[in-house]
């Protein structure tokens, strides 16, 4: 390869690494949820998560794992309704569970979530919907992000 497709190819990467670390948008999850009210919720979850992982010294890559986990949830044939408390529920869920697996040692607590979430959210309640986040997902909680990709590829050059 090339001088100049080498570079080529680092440009491209860090453009889709710069996209992917931005607030990009999605198509709504299923129909049975309104596009325009889903996307900007999902904006401020999003940043309510870099704000949170920042606060934590938790990686903001954790920020996209989470989103990853919280449209594939939302994507389920079996969502029939859309509640703004549920979807905010489900980010705090899915970032929590990014969390323990990126860092079982440190990651906070059920109890810790609820209380940096100001009690909107019990404990149980986050637990309960950690279940069934798992549970939809099937398991699959480790989804490769364009930026861990990113990352890597950009490190073999």
């Amino acid at each position: 390869m090339s001088t100049t497709q080498s570079a080529l190819h680092q440009a491209s990467l860090a453009m889709m690494l710069e996209k992917e670390l931005s607030c990009y948008q999605r198509c709504p999850p299923n129909q049975n949820i309104l596009a325009d009210e889903y996307l900007e919720d999902r904006k401020l979850m999003v940043a309510w998560c870099h704000r949170l992982c920042d606060g934590c010294n938790f990686k903001s890559e954790l920020v996209q794992s989470a989103m990853a986990l919280a449209d594939k949830y939302m994507s389920s044939p079996n969502l029939f309704s859309y509640t703004k408390a549920h979807y905010q529920l489900i980010v705090i869920t899915c970032l929590s569970i990014s969390m323990k697996l990126d860092s079982p040692a440190t990651a906070p607590s059920s109890k810790n979530i609820s209380d940096m979430c100001r009690g909107t959210y019990t404990r149980e309640e986050i637990e309960s919907e950690e279940m069934c986040v798992v549970q939809t997902l099937a398991w699959y909680l480790n989804p490769p992000t364009a930026s861990q990709i990113a990352s890597h590829v950009l490190s073999l050059a």
